[in-house]
């Protein structure tokens, strides 16, 4: 790539979700690299504190209109930035579909513009639609976070596209040795928000489906969790231990032994599943829904399963596949092998590969 060039990354809300957190690791590559950037954001707080240039009113609120007023007015914040700082960057770098802003104002003063695509749509529809036809008439470059999304927008996107799966920010040594055995207990975790279409009354069945099996021990990780959802759920305490506050989960990853996606199909297919990526750093092999970027993680009987989260026998069984003693070794170091593809270095690699193509 041409580190003469000076970019501009554009995000419309700061937080603590995974956009953000994808742009801050595309960011300290950039950085590392010894590449100028400025990035504009909301004013909140999340991820990309530590490299914000500057910042614009923006925030969510529950009522629609209220977003929406918010929503138009940082696309003309983000414009009016553009415009006086034209002078300062070459590239216009824009993080998610939301800023639409800033890739007009881009294409009009004469930048290259590319879009960070993590989402496969917005809601409601006519915003959607929207915001990709300015994708498809300002977009240089399109670069998504799976094979799968790139799918979803042919059609839609005219411009070369490139795939850059999400970088994992947990790093394991070597592959525990002791994840070949597992020991009095198979752990297995379920990363999740309390969210019905994550699956959560299907992981409270599954629970409930091996209950008289004292082998398992599962550890329910929320951090949007209340007491009423809780209690909703009906966890037999002696069987589930409930995480909730835990931002770094490498103590759960070292001694988990198997992590579960159960993202419902028909409410959300998930584009990446960072948290499964995660997980294969420690030798811990997954089971997630046969569709979506996750599927693109797991390999089939390889590093675990592709299961539909309705079909509660069938995810019963594979569970007990994964952790028979006589599988699980394979299982493990498969795992491991294939976490390698979301390593930093891997990561930098491939960004810096996909930002050098014209």
């Amino acid at each position: 790539m041409d580190k003469s060039n000076s970019y501009l990354f554009v995000h419309l809300f700061n937080n603590y979700s995974g956009s953000p957190k994808v742009l801050s690791d595309v960011i300290d590559v950039m950085k590392d690299n010894g590449v100028s950037y400025k990035l504009i954001t909301s004013s909140t707080d999340g991820f990309l504190n530590k490299h914000v240039t500057s910042s614009f009113v923006y925030t969510w609120s529950e009522r629609k209109l209220l977003t929406l007023i918010f929503f138009i007015f940082a696309q003309i914040q983000i414009a009016i930035y553009m415009i006086v700082n034209r002078k300062s960057f070459d590239v216009v770098y824009v993080n998610t579909i939301l800023p639409f802003a800033a890739a007009a104002v881009g294409k009009l003063l004469g930048k290259k513009v590319i879009y960070h695509i993590h989402e496969t749509s917005i809601s409601p529809k006519f915003l959607d639609l929207f915001l990709k036809k300015f994708i498809k008439l300002f977009s240089d470059q399109a670069i998504f976070v799976s094979d799968f999304l790139r799918q979803e927008y042919e059609g839609v996107i005219s411009c070369k596209s490139e795939v850059l799966y999400n970088c994992s920010t947990y790093h394991s040594s070597s592959r525990c040795l002791d994840k070949a055995v597992i020991k009095d207990k198979k752990r297995v975790t379920f990363v999740t928000s309390f969210k019905e279409y994550k699956g959560i009354f299907v992981f409270s069945s599954l629970v409930q489906c091996l209950k008289n099996n004292d082998n398992y021990l599962f550890d329910f990780v929320c951090n949007d969790l209340s007491d009423d959802d809780l209690n909703s759920l009906n966890l037999p305490k002696d069987m589930v231990n409930v995480v909730t506050g835990l931002s770094n989960l490498t103590s759960l990853y070292e001694e988990s032994n198997l992590i579960l996606n159960l993202s419902l199909p028909e409410q959300c297919i998930e584009t990446f599943g960072l948290t499964v990526a995660e997980a294969m750093c420690f030798g811990v092999p997954a089971i997630v829904p046969p569709v979506g970027g996750p599927s693109e993680i797991v390999i089939n009987g390889y590093n675990g399963h592709h299961c539909n989260p309705h079909d509660l026998p069938k995810l019963v069984q594979l569970i007990e596949d994964i952790l028979d003693e006589k599988n699980y070794q394979n299982f493990s170091s498969n795992a491991f092998n294939q976490s390698q593809l979301f390593s930093r270095l891997a990561y930098e690699e491939n960004l810096l590969n996909i930002l050098g193509k014209e």
